[in-house]
């Protein structure tokens, strides 16, 4: 649902949330979105249009069908200290989704004093429904030698893909279609440097489809490549693993919504996505440790770089270049007077993130030089959060087992996610989960 501008009770105007007049409005010198000062108390919604003043939204109903074949052959061959693995393959997916929907409305509301109104549903279906098709095949082969008794191990391999994506407007009787092929490499390597340590290195390239409508036409296809190099270990006879690494991620034509898409009442026929480049580049650490017999932890921080290769680079929306991690188990001694019980505590932590995808011309003309571009910027960021969990486990005797898990155990008020400044979406709260488990 899209509940639009907010509108101020006392001259019953709406007020636009970006620009001039707004609440927010862009430094034409920075790039950044600052707030105008002004403030709206007690703000009421509803669409943008005068004659037809309600919050508006839409149901929508599919039902997909979908098939997937995968037939693997591996042949082994053994000489020495040596080992040599072929892999070959075929896959098949196909999934054809039908869908329809209705527009609804309910009257202004206040969203600080809310109250449940009726809702109207429209007995006619929106433009635009039908149905579309995915079908993609893959034909794939790799070798791997395992040399002086795994300590030089090589992986090469090809894949062929072909995908072809359908759409049909059965509104207006139209119809596209995209037909994409590709061939995707990889290689790695991995060398045990000592008994309890091994460097690492691969490379991979991908191909996606951005799919195709009747409306807005065929959309470029997404390519990339990856590679990453690092270091594994096990330590303390193998009661501890650690892999530390850092990649590097290049795409071109990677999708973006449309903002023109968020505003109220919608576009009748969408805008198309927008494509842009971007890089990805971080390091990453994970670790597994049996402590003891009774203590375990896992664990993972990263940080990471998403930036267009524009100018200094601009971010992306809903990407934290800080994430972390981790997760304590502890389990009773199976003889002692809490047998069977076990229980962990765990936090996970995300990094501020942009609300909102930047301008798509990605620089401001009227304050940029050659030598100095001004990128813009989100309108807003969604605060970093930190999220406690628990879980409690008791394995009653051989058949039944039970299992409390309370996500978010303080009750932690945030914002999980965005795709723009009309569609803002508030994190589940303190969420218990009990399980209780039969084994025959």
């Amino acid at each position: 649902m899209s509940i639009g501008n907010p509108i101020d009770p006392v001259t019953g105007l709406q007020v636009p949330e970006v620009g001039a007049g707004g609440l927010v409005q862009q430094d034409p010198a920075t790039g950044n979105w600052v707030s105008t000062g002004r403030t709206i108390a007690d703000p009421t919604f509803n669409e943008a249009s005068p004659t037809n003043p309600f919050a508006s939204g839409s149901w929508g109903f599919q039902s997909r069908q979908y098939y997937n074949l995968q037939n693997d052959y591996s042949y082994e061959v053994k000489f020495g200290e040596h080992k040599s693995t072929t892999l070959a393959g075929y896959m098949v997916d196909y999934l054809k989704n039908p869908g329809i929907s209705y527009n609804f409305s309910v009257p202004n509301m206040n969203v600080t004093h809310f109250v449940l109104q009726p809702v109207t549903v429209s007995p006619t279906a929106n433009l635009g429904y039908g149905y579309s098709i995915n079908w993609d095949q893959q034909f794939y082969a790799s070798e791997q030698l395992a040399l002086f008794n795994d300590r030089v191990v090589l992986t090469g391999g090809i894949a062929h893909s072909d995908y072809r994506q359908f759409s049909r407007d059965e509104s207006r009787g139209t119809s596209s279609e995209n037909k994409v092929h590709a061939n995707l490499p990889m290689a790695s390597i991995v060398v045990k440097v000592l008994p309890n340590l091994a460097a690492f290195a691969d490379s991979t390239k991908q191909s996606q489809p951005n799919g195709t409508s009747p409306a807005t036409g065929t959309n470029p296809t997404t390519t990339g490549k990856q590679w990453e190099a690092g270091f594994r270990t096990q330590l303390l006879d193998k009661r501890l693993y650690a892999s530390l690494g850092y990649f590097e991620i290049n795409q071109n034509n990677f999708s973006i919504p449309n903002q023109a898409n968020a505003t109220v009442p919608p576009p009748v026929v969408p805008f198309p996505p927008i494509f842009t480049d971007r890089k990805v580049k971080g390091v990453e650490f994970e670790v597994t440790a049996a402590i003891t017999d009774n203590l375990s932890i896992v664990g993972n921080i990263a940080s990471i770089k998403a930036r267009t290769p524009l100018g200094g680079g601009q971010v992306f929306r809903g990407v934290a270049d800080k994430t972390s991690a981790a997760f304590v188990n502890y389990t009773f001694d199976k003889k002692g007077e809490f047998k069977g019980i076990s229980f962990g505590m765990g936090f996970d932590y995300v990094g501020k993130r942009a609300g909102d995808n930047p301008n798509p011309g990605g620089f401001i003309a009227s304050s940029s030089t050659p030598d100095h571009l001004v990128l813009g910027q989100p309108t807003f960021w969604l605060p970093a959060r930190t999220l406690v969990s628990l879980m409690v486990n008791y394995r009653i005797d051989k058949h039944w087992k039970t299992q409390l898990n309370i996500d978010n155990l303080f009750n932690k008020r945030y914002l999980a996610a965005s795709t723009s400044r009309n569609n803002v979406f508030p994190g589940t709260p303190i969420n218990p989960r009990l399980t209780v488990i039969y084994n025959f």
